[in-house]
């Protein structure tokens, strides 16, 4: 995927992911979209090294990677602001 499509659907990830976390208005919308993009380059990562097909293209699967990937991103957040 080029770089706008990553923004586009990590920021649309990193918004679902904070519905889910309830963090949407706490977070904001950058923090919601790095959290998207960084969340689903590391679930792509760790899917990679069990040999899973992650982010390929633009589609649902790859929105539901980034999604799991950022909901993680934002927990690991909350836990370190605790």
């Amino acid at each position: 995927m080029g770089f706008i499509s990553w923004i586009i659907i990590g920021g649309l990830a990193g918004y679902i992911a904070s519905i889910f976390m309830k963090t949407e208005e706490k977070m904001g919308k950058i923090a919601n979209t790095a959290a998207g993009v960084v969340g689903g380059t590391a679930a792509n990562y760790v899917l990679g090294k069990f040999g899973i097909a992650g982010l390929d293209g633009f589609g649902i699967q790859s929105l539901v990677v980034c999604i799991i990937g950022a909901a993680v991103v934002i927990g690991i957040v909350k836990v370190i602001k605790k």
